[in-house]
């Protein structure tokens, strides 16, 4: 007599369980579902499938592994299915959160020097991120914590100054010499040994997302043009006996006038005590008038623009330089062409002054 053994299959089974997951938007998700499921069956494979992924997951069938990264924020209940060669199965269920991570939301530039939106090579800048929450900075994030700039094309990096805690972080950086422009990008950050996450979520920020971006701050490197003096008191003469003469001037809009009193012996010398208005209606007018009176000479303007680039110091022969001679004339002595003369004739005076 013959007896045939022939072994039933064992389905496979849930052991332990897979734990609830939290994961935020654009992280790179892995979650391993394998170890949750055994079969006693000698060499059986087991194969994975998954219900109530969310969009930008997916789990490998040979090893049960779900990885990828989802793009915005949901909570989802997961199946995940654990079917043998014979099609026996066995079943895991787990929730799995995407939060929001934190993210820079905008990027804005400033300086202290002069027109705080405007700025040229060498000035310190703030740049500042607003973030999507507030974040917690752990780490020596001042060494550390770098920001990549894009500056009109060109590159220039940002250091951690503040913030923690808040969802505004200051960094600083130097404008550089670059072309004009008003075309700031955020185009890389490097944390180093920096933790950054959200106070709220508790997610680690998305370094990654960048390419925030302003116009609102102009990098200006080209010095102004020189003023144009187009009237003294009135007249469109360059020489006045008015030792306070208002002066109308054409000049770059956005600008500081100086004035400077030529000398002979050394540098010009700058008259402090001046008052300029610019035209509301018409940008680029300007009214000067020195506040106490000038003494006799040369005099120029000097143009400063929103940047602090400053122009040319008047060279005497151009439209931005007046004189000022209050002094009277004095006869030096008076001549008579000689000759004797009737009633009715001309005579004919020379007057030296």
């Amino acid at each position: 007599m013959v007896v045939g053994i022939e072994g039933a299959n064992d389905a496979p089974v849930a052991q332990g369980g897979v734990s609830a997951s939290t994961w935020g938007t654009g992280q790179d998700v892995l979650i391993s579902t394998g170890q949750a499921f055994a079969d006693v069956d000698e060499g059986d494979v087991l194969s994975f499938s998954a219900q109530g992924l969310p969009p930008g997951l997916s789990l490998d069938m040979a090893t049960g592994v779900i990885t990828g990264n989802v793009s915005s924020a949901q909570a989802s209940t997961v199946t995940v299915t654990a079917t043998d060669q014979a099609g026996a199965s066995a079943q895991q269920v787990f929730d799995l959160n995407v939060l929001t991570s934190p993210v820079v939301n905008a990027i804005g530039v400033s300086d202290a020097v002069g027109e705080p939106a405007v700025g040229r090579g060498g000035d310190a800048l703030t740049v500042t991120l607003t973030m999507s929450e507030a974040v917690k900075v752990v780490g020596d994030a001042a060494s550390d914590w770098v920001l990549e700039l894009a500056v009109n094309g060109q590159t220039t990096s940002a250091s951690y100054v503040g913030g923690d805690g808040s969802a505004s972080l200051s960094f600083r950086a130097v404008v550089p010499d670059v072309g004009d422009g008003a075309n700031i990008s955020l185009v890389g950050m490097s944390l180093g040994g920096v933790a950054v996450s959200g106070v709220t979520s508790g997610l680690p920020l998305m370094a990654g997302v960048t390419g925030q971006t302003t116009s609102a701050y102009t990098v200006d490197n080209t010095p102004p043009a020189a003023a144009a003096i187009a009237t003294v008191n009135g007249d469109s003469g360059d020489l006045t006996n008015d030792p306070q003469a208002e002066l109308k001037i054409s000049a770059e809009p956005g600008a500081t006038l100086q004035l400077y009193r030529a000398s002979d012996s050394g540098p010009d010398e700058r008259v402090a005590d001046i008052t300029v208005s610019e035209d509301p209606v018409s940008p680029g007018q300007y009214t000067l008038t020195p506040d106490s009176a000038l003494t006799d000479g040369n005099y120029g303007v000097v143009v400063v623009d929103a940047a602090g680039n400053p122009g040319s110091m008047p060279d005497g022969s151009g439209d931005d330089v007046f004189a000022v001679d209050t002094s009277r004339p004095t006869i030096a002595t008076v001549a008579v062409t000689a000759g004797t003369r009737g009633v009715g004739d001309s005579v004919v005076f020379t007057v030296t002054f």
